[in-house]
């Protein structure tokens, strides 16, 4: 899924875990077990201490970020944490400005001294004008040179959106020191409309003349997932997990390019004057929705041995179907089972050096995409050997 919304905030983050390769056996959902790699935000959490930390950040361009944070328990066994943050900017190129907020209420309950529930909230939204950059001739080739803080398109073009509401539940219960269960179901809905006067081509006879064209893309992501698994962590070093997990992602958008007369024109970028304004023409030129649905079944086992030897050996059995039909005609599904493995092996030579290898694979379904023939997941598989300083 696309991080839409007002995506480049950290107020809610208390840090960031990347996890390189397929990390096939516990990380999915969604799309399906990542082939490339992970990047696990971890939020921030209700703490037992009351606190509020109010802060803003002001810089060029008519910057300005108030944020705040705030942190107060109701009881022993209600914790509440809010952050948020709001940003108003402008750019070094013409006539940009952005507008984006960012809204996140936690509350954990501990229902017995075994028994945690933590809800998470999440309210996002950013809106501005769409900037697609400037063409390569003009800037770093051609024999002119067009304005590096040029905005393409005419000032009053719409606002483009992007939006997020999602909500989180994580339950936690111990069974006793060894067996713990862990259970957490997702649900968003996120939206994007892009509208742009786009720069569609330039040929060299045409100099410093562009064909711009009124362009919408507008794309809409509903995502539902639960996951749930069983870890036993022993005295003997070694840890064991079993889990499921099943999930939903339904994408689907549509593309417009008005290439009729009301929605084209020409323009000298060395000296741009727009005489045609951004009009939404609702052709609908294309459109299509995916729909992902994964689910799997997986194991894991880790063990250390004689305080340097650490080894780690799964599977997962993951199923993954892409449902994928356009307005031009197409209809087309596919349905795939694969048994993953995963493997890994860790010698600590001493505190300051570990030689390791490992081998993993991944499969997943695609986004939103414009399919020319019946969809496939992606699939991939890494091999892995290294020095760790």
């Amino acid at each position: 899924a696309y991080n839409t919304g007002d995506r480049e905030s950290t107020v809610n983050i208390e840090r960031i875990e990347v996890l390189k390769g397929p990390n096939a056996i516990l990380y999915g959902g969604n799309q399906g077990t990542p082939v490339g790699g992970a990047v696990n935000l971890i939020s921030k959490m209700p703490e037992s201490t009351p606190f509020t930390q109010l802060g803003t950040t002001i810089g060029s361009n008519n910057l300005v970020k108030p944020s705040f944070d705030v942190n107060q328990p109701v009881n022993e066994s209600v914790l509440v944490r809010v952050t948020g943050e709001y940003t108003k900017s402008e750019s070094q190129n013409d006539v940009i400005e952005r507008n984006n907020y960012n809204v996140n209420p936690t509350v954990k309950l501990k229902i017995t001294d075994d028994t945690t529930v933590t809800l998470q909230g999440k309210v996002s939204r950013w809106e501005g004008q769409d900037y697609q950059g400037l063409p390569a001739v003009g800037t770093i080739a051609g024999d002119f040179k067009i304005d590096r803080n040029l905005f393409i398109g005419d000032k009053n073009t719409p606002d483009s959106t992007s939006s997020l509401d999602s909500i989180t539940a994580n339950v936690e219960h111990k069974f006793n020191d060894v067996w713990s269960v862990n259970t957490k179901a997702y649900a968003a809905n996120s939206e994007f409309d892009e509208k742009v006067q786009l720069n569609y081509y330039n040929e060299p006879k045409m100099g410093s003349t562009f064909m711009l064209m009124n362009t919408r893309v507008f794309q809409e992501q509903q995502n539902r997932s639960l996951n749930a698994d069983l870890k036993g962590e022993f005295s003997t070093n070694t840890k064991l997990i079993f889990g499921a997990e099943t999930s939903t992602l339904d994408d689907k958008g549509f593309m417009d390019n008005m290439m009729g007369a009301s929605g084209v024109q020409f323009i000298d970028l060395t000296n741009p004057i727009y005489s045609t304004v951004y009009v939404d023409e609702n052709r609908d030129l294309w459109s299509g929705e995916v729909n992902n649905k994964t689910s799997g079944v997986y194991t894991q086992i880790q063990q250390t041995l004689f305080d340097k030897l650490h080894l780690l050996a799964g599977t997962k059995l993951s199923k993954i179907v892409v449902d994928y039909e356009d307005n031009f005609g197409a209809d087309d599904k596919t349905e795939k089972t694969k048994l993953l493995l995963q493997g890994g092996i860790a010698y600590d030579v001493n505190d300051n050096i570990t030689l390791f290898t490992s081998y993993s694979e991944g499969i997943k379904g695609v986004g939103w995409a414009n399919y020319t023939d019946t969809p496939k997941p992606l699939e991939s598989t890494q091999y892995e050997a290294g020095v760790k300083f």
